[in-house]
């Protein structure tokens, strides 16, 4: 049996779709909470991340030249190309 993967998926809340209107804003308003909690937005506010602010930090980079026993490759034209040092 062919299966067509591309059509809508059916379920039973797809099936009952008879509630009123009046229902459906009653059963919201039972899950939602009208308490919001101001605690957490202050303890978000206070953590100090690691490494969150570099701004008086300078950044250093050891560069040494290309030893003997290294290679590079990269993508030219004709495919990848790697020369040896």
């Amino acid at each position: 049996m062919a299966t067509d993967y591309d059509a809508p998926r059916v379920t039973e809340s797809d099936e009952s779709t008879d509630t009123s209107l009046e229902q459906l804003t009653a059963s919201r308003k039972d899950t939602q909470s009208p308490v919001v909690d101001v605690e957490d937005t202050d303890t978000a506010e206070s953590f100090e991340l690691p490494g969150a602010d570099l701004s008086g930090e300078g950044l250093t980079v050891r560069v040494i030249p290309k030893q003997a026993d290294e290679f590079t490759c990269y993508l030219g034209l004709s495919g990848v190309v790697c020369d040896a040092a």
